[in-house]
């Protein structure tokens, strides 16, 4: 865990130190941010994705932490998944934590809070028609 907070570290000094794109990826957030706040600029034309995977991961992981303040675990659970899914892309050397991370979401039993997954379209449909 503090590993990841080390990443939220260095993402906000590459925040500052770099220019152009990455900071604006940044500017409309906060410094710190909230539960409700996800981070959603994973993709940005002529950003490295390491970069960006670095102030992402970083923002998600300070975020969980302000829901497990504000006692929101099933949103803490959301930004730490989404982590998971990043680094699970990235590989090392982003994936270096998984255990821990998934520790974490153990300790705030996550895995029994996902929500269901959304009905198929064909689903969908035949509940249109009723």
């Amino acid at each position: 865990m503090t590993r990841f907070l080390s990443w939220g570290l260095a993402a906000a000094a590459l925040m500052t130190a770099s220019a152009g794109s990455v900071a604006r990826a940044e500017a409309e957030s906060s410094d710190t941010p909230a539960c409700e706040d996800f981070f959603d600029a994973w993709e940005m034309p002529g950003v490295s994705s390491n970069m960006l995977a670095i102030a992402g991961i970083g923002r998600e992981m300070m975020a969980a932490e302000d829901c497990v303040t504000k006692n929101d675990l099933a949103r803490a659970c959301a930004h730490w998944g989404k982590v998971l899914e990043v680094t699970d892309r990235l590989g090392p050397p982003f994936d270096q934590d998984r255990v821990g991370l998934e520790q974490r979401m153990r300790e705030h039993r996550c895995v029994e809070r996902q929500p269901a997954a959304a009905p198929a379209p064909a689903d969908e449909a035949a509940e249109d028609a009723r």
